[in-house]
């Protein structure tokens, strides 16, 4: 979430043509020693639908990727300069903005203002503005088919069926970029 976190700052740096005006809150850091500045935090992670898995090979690896579509909620808080707070606003309607986000995986959606005068949501980082923007993108992992996290071993597996699964009810397939099968039963519990 870091790197979401830098792309936010520097699209509101780039959005107000001022270079290190913002920073990711909750960095345990003192306030900016500016009198005007604006921190961004992530206040929300949705998923709007399922993960999805391949079995994918990259580098001669078998690889199990998820992909996974999540919408992103920021806070962009300001602090002194208020036209400032409309400068970010209106940045998300010009083309070499939403190019930006789309050639960096984020789709912009919304945005909504948000009144926060005279709260305190930083170590003496005190609020009077702000925005609260949503962006969707993906986020994709991959894994080695062999790390223990993507595959248990046969005795874990027994072990876990002979607690939990009462009837195997079918054979699934994912079918891997190689044309590769992977089978899997499918269980049920009581």
């Amino acid at each position: 979430m870091k790197n979401d976190l830098r792309f936010v700052c520097h699209l509101v740096n780039q959005a107000l043509g001022i270079s290190q005006y913002c920073y990711p809150m909750y960095q345990n850091a003192p306030r900016p020693e500016k009198e005007s500045f604006a921190g961004v935090r992530l206040f929300r992670t949705k998923s709007p639908q399922r993960d999805t898995t391949d079995i994918v090979r990259v580098n001669g690896v078998d690889m199990m990727r998820t992909t996974a579509s999540r919408i992103l909620t920021f806070d962009i808080l300001f602090v002194g300069e208020d036209e400032f707070v409309h400068d970010v606003d209106s940045c998300f309607e010009r083309q070499a903005i939403i190019n930006k986000c789309n050639a960096h995986g984020y789709g912009y959606l919304t945005k909504e203002p948000i009144s926060l005068h005279n709260t305190q949501l930083e170590t003496d980082w005190e609020f009077r503005n702000g925005l609260r923007v949503m962006f969707h993108t993906f986020k994709i992992t991959d894994r080695p088919l062999t790390d223990p996290i993507t595959t248990q071993s046969s005795h874990d597996i027994d072990h876990w069926t002979d607690d939990y699964i009462t009837e195997v009810i079918g054979t699934g397939q994912v079918t891997g970029d190689a044309g590769n099968l992977v089978e899997s039963d499918i269980h049920i519990k009581p």
